[in-house]
């Protein structure tokens, strides 16, 4: 079966998109967001992870980050809210990279189904409005979302499954970072391999394997989705656009965008370029259509209420002639972190460095640092031990600069 690696480039304020899609037929394909749908009307068959499942309006399906799916519809609307699989990460306690299943045909009488419909609901009309601070009212309104997927749909695997999940994502993630950090120059496999500490071959099998697609497919996809930006907002000639993008001629980027789009760019352009005065909002709009009218019981409810509190006195009494001594405060001595692997994720290390700055603590506790994802040991076809301590020096070498010493449990 074919299938596609799905890039879909978020903006940085806003790392999450919500659609209106009227559905025909789209192929198997792969992407590393999370994905929940509301049929608004029609029905909608959709594959995914080798099951089949047939939905009706008000039916709800999630689909996790780098799961294979299919969806096929007859007579379909739904309404698609997609967003970064890393801020669950980013937010949430163990599992790291938690896995959910989040299906309304199967699961039909979990009353959490209603709560994440008044929530798509409240994401469409607040896109759709555009209202001054709707940027942070979306913030709130997908870890709102998140917090009902994590207690209600959350699954349970086993530990040694959600590690090798967790490895496989980790990997995909620091993939995709350094590929959108390096796709206009001229990259290859191999600097990309060496940049991981990985052989070139192994990346090429992981590429095959976890992205569905090759590793010049995949840096293509990239350069062709900054060109069509540039394509469509700047008046760049074609030879501008595919220097910009990290194609290394013009006939190379008109290649392939043909066989990505089946058009020349030019010819693109002209049928779909937008007027100058025409700006694209921070999160792409959902047009208003009368098959949102059905999202309106799910809007009734959305009345801010304020939150009632209790209020609570209290009086302290002290002796101002009992001699004193300084408050210590211990908690200041050491911080707490997962494990060693967390501690290069280049987020986390700004998040210790600003902690760092403001508060400053004496050490950092942390587990795993002879765990496989720091890559320590490894053994040639010939069983011949390998040691590697790159990753090791890079944590170390963070928490010197930050002026924290290591307190490791070896556990």
């Amino acid at each position: 079966m074919q299938q596609k690696y799905e890039i879909i480039p978020f903006n940085e304020r806003m790392p999450m998109q919500c659609v209106l899609h009227k559905l025909g037929y789209i192929e198997p394909h792969i992407h590393d967001y999370f994905e929940i749908d509301l049929v608004l009307t029609g029905n909608l068959r959709a594959v995914s992870e080798g099951q089949t499942y047939n939905l009706g309006v008000e039916d709800i399906i999630a689909f996790n980050a780098h799961s294979l799916h299919e969806l096929r519809g007859k007579d379909c609307i739904l309404i698609c809210v997609q967003f970064e699989q890393s801020l669950f990460e980013k937010t949430l306690p163990s599992p790291t990279r938690p896995h959910f299943f989040c299906n309304s045909a199967i699961q039909k009488n979990n009353p959490a189904f209603d709560s994440i419909r008044r929530l798509i609901a409240r994401i469409a009309k607040n896109n759709t409005e555009l209202q001054i601070g709707y940027v942070l009212h979306n913030w709130a309104l997908i870890y709102e979302l998140m917090n009902v997927l994590y207690n209600n749909f959350r699954i349970n695997g086993s530990h040694s499954q959600e590690a090798q999940n967790h490895r496989y994502a980790t990997r995909m993630t620091e993939i995709s970072k350094i590929m959108r950090e390096h796709y206009t120059e001229n990259f290859s496999l191999s600097t990309l391999a060496d940049m991981l500490y990985l052989s070139a071959p192994y990346l090429s099998r992981f590429f095959d394997q976890q992205f569905g697609m090759s590793f010049s497919a995949y840096l293509t996809q990239l350069r062709i989705n900054h060109a069509l930006n540039e394509l469509l907002n700047t008046s760049k000639n074609i030879e501008e656009i595919s220097a910009d993008s990290g194609f290394p001629n013009s006939h190379a980027f008109v290649s392939a965008f043909k066989r990505e789009f089946g058009v020349l760019p030019s010819v693109y352009r002209r049928q779909n370029k937008q007027d100058d005065d025409e700006h694209s909002p921070t999160v792409p709009v959902v047009e208003y259509h009368d098959y949102m009218e059905g999202l309106a019981k799910y809007l009734a409810e959305d009345i801010t209420r304020p939150v009632p509190v209790n209020a609570i006195s209290c009086s302290v009494k002290f002796d101002s002639a009992v001699k004193t001594k300084r408050l210590r405060h211990t908690w200041k001595n050491v911080m707490c972190v997962t494990s060693a692997a967390d501690l290069l994720l280049g987020d986390l290390q700004s998040v210790i460095a600003r902690i760092q700055k403001e508060i400053k603590f004496n050490y950092v506790k942390f587990n795993g640092i002879l765990s496989d994802d720091i890559h320590i040991y490894n053994e040639t076809s010939s069983g011949e031990p390998i040691y590697n301590f790159v990753y090791v020096d890079k944590i170390l070498n963070f928490l010197k600069s930050v002026n924290l010493k290591p307190f490791i449990q070896l556990s």
